[in-house]
């Protein structure tokens, strides 16, 4: 596989994390926008390698990817704002993570990690 730079990726990153709306193709396009050739892609798409049961895309040893509702928190009894861990988000963190105000998406978890990679001076 290729190398592909950490701009490059950023730049495809990026360009996904700005759009509208999401399919749950997406796993498809966040691989190749980290550099996995389409070839394996393809295979993926047709079944070949994916090792998830049920729902999902799994490639071993690369991702594991699970399509939730809109605005939903992955296993929410568990992390969700009433989750039984000690470290489940809170009302306010889920507020505070939303920064566009439109409900928690990748839109978010973009910004946020330009924030800390000291990308942006700011989350507004």
């Amino acid at each position: 596989m290729p190398r592909i730079s950490y701009q490059q990726i950023q730049q495809n990153i990026a360009e996904i994390a700005n759009r509208d709306a999401y399919e749950s193709t997406v796993i498809y396009d966040l691989l190749l926008a980290y550099g996995k050739p389409k070839a394996t892609i393809t295979k993926l798409q047709g079944g070949v390698n994916n090792f998830a049961k049920g729902d999902g895309v799994l490639l071993k040893d690369a991702v594991f990817f699970k399509v939730f509702p809109a605005g939903t928190v992955s296993n929410p009894n568990k992390y969700g704002t009433n989750g039984t861990d000690a470290k489940h988000i809170t009302s306010a963190g889920l507020k505070n993570a939303d920064i566009d105000g439109n409900g928690l998406t990748a839109k978010d978890a973009l910004r946020i990690q330009q924030y800390l990679l000291g990308e942006i001076s700011s989350l507004a």
